[in-house]
């Protein structure tokens, strides 16, 4: 299926054929082995999408390594996931897909041009003491430019994976389940399940939103969306 999304283009797919399960939800592809972004063996491997009201569609393509052994917590501070965000404006519904994402990598690139603003190098006198302040704006935001052009095309690819698993899944939701990753601690989910009113239902709820994000980001959270096997 997921090499069936790749093959399918979504170019001239409408914002308004657009349509979400959740408010907010990662959806995992898998290693994705063609899609390195940058060329330093950060590979795709699916995508965290929020959607909220007043705001535009947020997509924040999340990565794995080769060479990074997830299984030791520490790796996530030692080896931090590299990824790549782009947030897409759908306020205009006939737009093609193409054409907003086009028009959000121009917009991104622009709001991190900081050319207009004064450089403020210099040496201050600061409670009798002379410092000497170097400012790095103009120099980091076309790094921080060069960087999202850089990976747009691996975005753009993955961004086929984004849209056509949204159409998919939205048009077969019974075909799909929700349920909590593998990993999720056991103790925690049989608390959840074993809470005979609202509040206690909520408080075990947040607990384990709590524990999920602090030891499993950027594994999928909450609920993940899955292929259901027919008979």
């Amino acid at each position: 299926m997921i090499e069936q999304f790749r093959q399918t283009d979504i170019d001239e797919v409408p914002v308004s054929a657009l349509s979400f399960p959740y408010k907010s939800f990662y959806m995992s592809f898998g290693k994705q082995i063609d899609l390195d972004l940058w060329g330093e063996g950060n590979f795709v491997d699916g995508a965290y999408i929020s959607v909220l009201p007043d705001m535009p569609l947020q997509i924040i393509l999340s990565t794995i390594r080769h060479d990074v052994d997830y299984r030791d917590r520490t790796n996530w501070i030692t080896n931090p996931d590299r990824y790549y965000y782009l947030p897409l404006t759908l306020d205009r519904p006939d737009v093609s897909v193409a054409t907003v994402v086009a028009e959000a990598l121009e917009e991104e690139i622009q709001s991190r041009d900081r050319s207009d603003l004064p450089d403020q190098s210099g040496v201050y006198e600061i409670d009798g003491r002379s410092i000497e302040v170097r400012d790095n704006k103009h120099h980091s935001s076309k790094l921080e430019a060069a960087e999202i052009r850089d990976g747009f095309d691996v975005f753009k690819e993955a961004l086929r994976l984004v849209i056509n698993g949204l159409c998919y899944i939205t048009s077969y939701m019974d075909n799909t389940e929700e349920r909590w990753p593998d990993d999720t601690p056991k103790e925690l989910l049989e608390r959840l399940n074993k809470a005979t009113n609202k509040s206690s239902r909520q408080k075990a709820l947040a607990e384990l939103l709590h524990t999920c994000i602090r030891f499993f980001l950027p594994r999928p959270c909450k609920a993940t969306v899955r292929e259901r096997s027919r008979t």
